[in-house]
């Protein structure tokens, strides 16, 4: 195939269809500097892909707390595309450099994993291994770079995203906005029920305050609840967090909150958290404002 046909000169980024035409004699020398031209422009850094969306500086809607789940790992994190993205790309780049803007609460973390058909997703990858963005509490810029590509033309973007939660530091769900328990503190009190595996009651709010069920609610604020036990001195979780995913105010002995996933032991769930203090705490919010990826400089 001639150098000057459309196919070469699209996908090399090179043309010269008098230096080297087609069919003609030419001296080693310009061959060495078509390898070397093309070469360079293979390694030039250019645009694979730009996602933006709107970025007011707002957090907890969109890609936000409402749909961060506190489960471990990458099984519920959320794909920013779900089916990926087809990029078009010159042969030869085999890596990448992403910048990501996000608005993120401060000191919260969010994993991003981003998969190539270099490195596809994988939902048992350590999280610590992938993209970190520490959040500031305002919009700020992210990059990462030598996310590998594979070799040949086009490449497969995925983008998944969740928060980290720390249940020691999080803050407690604001009883001022969303109601609930405020003795002995905002939104802690004692398990004295449940309904069923993924609820539980808490009687001392029968005629006190209640959690709210219209407006601002513990389910659409983006919260998450906890048990803990005190043994000897030492609080122990008897159950992980769960995402708060409804609230009761009627028909029980006092007043109940959902949440998801339930415990799932073998033990009864009356009396395994009877007794035990919850936590009701605000899931860590965060904004994706835009995603831009570019073919990495390489030096040939």
């Amino acid at each position: 195939m001639a150098i000057k046909s459309p196919e070469v000169a699209s996908e090399m980024g090179m043309v010269d269809d008098t230096a080297l035409a087609d069919g003609e004699p030419v001296s080693a020398h310009i061959l060495r500097e078509m390898c070397r031209n093309a070469n360079r422009l293979i390694a030039k850094s250019g645009v694979l892909f730009r996602w933006v969306v709107r970025a007011d500086g707002s957090v907890g809607d969109g890609y936000g707390g409402g749909i961060t789940f506190p489960l471990a790992g990458w099984s519920h994190a959320i794909p920013i595309h779900p089916t990926g993205v087809q990029v078009p790309k010159r042969l030869g780049v085999t890596k990448m450099r992403v910048a990501v803007r996000a608005q993120i609460d401060a000191d919260a973390t969010v994993y991003m994993q981003i998969g190539t058909s270099a490195r596809p997703f994988d939902e048992n990858l350590a999280l610590a291994s992938q993209f970190v963005l520490l959040g500031t509490g305002s919009m700020a810029q992210y990059t990462i770079a030598d996310i590998p590509l594979r070799p040949g033309q086009g490449e497969n973007l995925t983008f998944h995203v969740r928060a980290v939660l720390d249940a020691d530091t999080d803050p407690l769900m604001d009883q001022g906005v969303y109601g609930g328990p405020t003795v002995p503190a905002d939104n802690t009190g004692t398990v004295t029920g449940t309904a069923g595996y993924g609820t539980f009651v808490d009687s001392a709010l029968t005629g006190g305050t209640l959690w709210n069920t219209t407006g601002a609610t513990p389910s659409v604020g983006g919260h998450y609840v906890r048990f803990l036990a005190t043994n000897n001195s030492m609080i122990t979780v008897f159950h992980g967090p769960s995402r708060i995913t409804g609230e009761i105010h009627g028909g029980l002995a006092g007043k109940g909150l959902m949440f998801s996933p339930p415990d799932t032991s073998n033990a009864s769930p009356i009396s395994r958290l009877r007794g035990l203090t919850y936590e009701v705490r605000k899931l860590p919010s965060f904004r994706i404002g835009s995603i831009a990826c570019y073919s990495q400089q390489e030096t040939p």
